[in-house]
């Protein structure tokens, strides 16, 4: 019997094992279970600073049963507080009562604005004034003072003004003050070559007119010899006498008898003046 018995509870188990997974799946309509959820929270309401202990509780049974009736304080005479002791969950990092004076403090300092300088002068007395320029004038003196004292611990490349002299130490030897350096030798490097270049061509200018000069001290002049006879010659007279103009016409001849000659233009040929009056004189 007991075989069979324990035969039947193994079948059991294996058909609950075997079970397809779908119907392992919850639904989608079903809501999850809440583990924090306390059924009679809806019934008993939770006791707080604003409502008492009700009469199911335990502690309350308890307070009955030694003896304290409901609306008294604790004590052998009642004399205990009946409201309990308010607290608040303490969140920051300040002490216990910062955060009420720092209110307080505030509130008093925020009470009345805080007046500026043109109508603190307006109200001041002519003493105040007096101190109040006696102050402004040391200020300013002291501070001229320090400017000149410091005025030694002031770097001009990298126009920083210090006060320390360990700080204008750090500041000339740190990287910032070199890196300035090497930039403006570099710059000036560059600059160098043009004035070397406009030196040289100068120099080489002032040899060459120091030679020419040397040359022209030392080149003897000749003397003017007098055993060949000079020659003089007059000047040339141009007259100005009017040149002949040659007849620029043409002229032209047609004849209508029955000669031979093509018929066309006679361009007159240029004739010397000279040689027409030889021909007049031959005739």
């Amino acid at each position: 019997m007991s075989s069979y018995v324990t035969k039947q509870k193994i079948w059991e188990r294996y058909q609950q094992v075997d079970q397809p997974k779908e119907s392992l799946q919850r639904d989608d309509d079903d809501e999850p279970l809440d583990y924090e959820h306390d059924p009679l929270q809806s019934i008993i309401p939770p006791p707080s600073l604003e409502t008492p202990l009700s009469s199911a509780n335990v502690g309350y049974r308890l307070l009955m049963k030694m003896g304290w009736k409901q609306g008294q304080g604790l004590g052998s005479q009642g004399q205990g507080r009946v409201d309990p002791i308010p607290f608040q969950v303490k969140e920051d990092a300040l002490g216990v009562g910062r955060a009420s004076q720092e209110l307080r403090v505030a509130t008093s300092t925020t009470a009345k604005r805080k007046a500026l300088d043109s109508e603190k002068q307006m109200d001041e007395s002519q003493q105040q004034r007096h101190e109040r320029q006696a102050k402004t004038q040391k200020r300013e003196q002291i501070k001229e003072e320090i400017k000149q004292a410091t005025q030694a611990f002031y770097c001009e490349l990298c126009d920083k003004q210090y006060t320390k002299v360990s700080d204008y130490d750090l500041h000339l030897q740190s990287y910032d003050h070199h890196h300035r350096k090497r930039f403006k030798e570099m710059k000036e490097q560059n600059k160098r070559p043009d004035t070397d270049k406009q030196r040289e061509k100068e120099k080489k200018r002032e040899e060459k007119e120091l030679q020419r000069m040397q040359q022209a001290v030392a080149k003897p002049v000749p003397a003017p010899d007098t055993s060949r006879p000079t020659i003089t010659v007059p000047p040339r007279s141009f007259s100005l006498a009017k040149k002949p103009t040659m007849p620029s016409s043409s002229k032209i001849s047609f004849g209508f008898g029955a000669s031979k000659k093509p018929v066309g233009l006679n361009l007159a040929t240029k004739v010397n003046p000279m040689e027409e009056d030889d021909d007049e004189e031959d005739e």
